[in-house]
Protein backbone atom coordinates (compact mmCIF):
# COMPACT_ATOMS: atom_id res chain seq x y z
CA UNK A 1 0.00 0.00 0.00
CA UNK A 2 1.34 3.24 -0.88
CA UNK A 3 0.44 6.32 1.22
CA UNK A 4 -0.22 9.48 -0.18
CA UNK A 5 2.13 12.58 0.06
CA UNK A 6 1.79 14.56 3.18
CA UNK A 7 -0.53 17.77 2.66
CA UNK A 8 1.44 20.43 4.33
CA UNK A 9 0.03 24.15 4.89
CA UNK A 10 2.44 26.86 4.19
CA UNK A 11 1.20 30.35 4.03
CA UNK A 12 1.93 32.62 0.48
CA UNK A 13 4.77 34.60 1.08
CA UNK A 14 3.09 38.00 0.75
CA UNK A 15 1.80 36.98 3.91
CA UNK A 16 4.80 36.72 5.41
CA UNK A 17 7.04 39.30 7.08
CA UNK A 18 10.65 38.23 6.90
CA UNK A 19 12.35 40.97 7.68
CA UNK A 20 15.21 40.44 5.27
CA UNK A 21 16.26 38.98 2.32
CA UNK A 22 17.92 35.73 4.00
CA UNK A 23 15.01 35.08 5.48
CA UNK A 24 12.71 35.29 2.64
CA UNK A 25 15.10 32.88 0.61
CA UNK A 26 15.03 30.47 3.21
CA UNK A 27 11.57 30.07 4.02
CA UNK A 28 11.56 29.46 0.06
CA UNK A 29 14.37 26.68 0.21
CA UNK A 30 12.07 24.44 3.23
CA UNK A 31 8.92 24.77 0.63
CA UNK A 32 11.15 23.38 -1.65
CA UNK A 33 12.86 21.11 0.43
CA UNK A 34 9.37 19.86 1.53
CA UNK A 35 8.47 18.78 -2.05
CA UNK A 36 11.73 17.62 -2.50
CA UNK A 37 10.78 15.09 0.25
CA UNK A 38 7.29 14.60 -1.73
CA UNK A 39 5.47 16.17 0.41
CA UNK A 40 2.77 18.55 -0.81
CA UNK A 41 3.03 22.44 0.21
CA UNK A 42 -0.44 23.86 0.34
CA UNK A 43 -1.13 27.46 0.84
CA UNK A 44 -3.55 28.71 3.90
CA UNK A 45 -4.50 31.75 4.69
CA UNK A 46 -2.11 32.86 7.70
CA UNK A 47 -4.31 36.07 8.24
CA UNK A 48 -7.21 34.08 10.68
CA UNK A 49 -3.78 32.96 12.54
CA UNK A 50 -2.11 36.60 12.56
CA UNK A 51 -5.38 37.44 13.71
CA UNK A 52 -5.55 35.23 16.87
CA UNK A 53 -1.89 36.18 17.60
CA UNK A 54 -2.85 39.47 17.80
CA UNK A 55 -5.42 39.29 20.31
CA UNK A 56 -3.55 37.01 22.55
CA UNK A 57 -0.69 39.20 22.63
CA UNK A 58 -2.25 42.20 22.31
CA UNK A 59 -5.39 41.97 24.16
CA UNK A 60 -6.09 41.83 27.79
CA UNK A 61 -5.20 38.81 28.48
CA UNK A 62 -1.41 40.13 28.66
CA UNK A 63 -2.22 42.52 31.35
CA UNK A 64 -3.58 40.27 33.13
CA UNK A 65 -0.70 38.01 32.68
CA UNK A 66 1.32 40.52 33.66
CA UNK A 67 -0.29 41.21 36.85
CA UNK A 68 -0.12 37.46 37.38
CA UNK A 69 3.92 36.80 36.98
CA UNK A 70 5.29 39.87 36.07
CA UNK A 71 7.41 40.96 39.06
CA UNK A 72 8.47 36.87 38.73
CA UNK A 73 9.68 37.62 35.07
CA UNK A 74 10.74 40.57 35.42
CA UNK A 75 13.22 39.38 38.78
CA UNK A 76 14.00 36.63 36.56
CA UNK A 77 16.40 36.08 33.62
CA UNK A 78 14.81 33.53 30.94
CA UNK A 79 14.43 33.34 27.83
CA UNK A 80 13.78 36.89 25.62
CA UNK A 81 10.53 35.38 23.72
CA UNK A 82 8.86 35.08 27.71
CA UNK A 83 9.81 38.40 28.31
CA UNK A 84 8.54 39.69 25.09
CA UNK A 85 5.05 37.78 25.42
CA UNK A 86 4.56 39.63 28.90
CA UNK A 87 5.58 42.96 28.39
Amino acid sequence: MRLAAPRIGVPPADQMSFGDDESAALFAAAVARLRSLGAEPVEIDLRPFREAGDLLYGGPWVAERLAAVGDFIRSTPGRPSTRWCAR
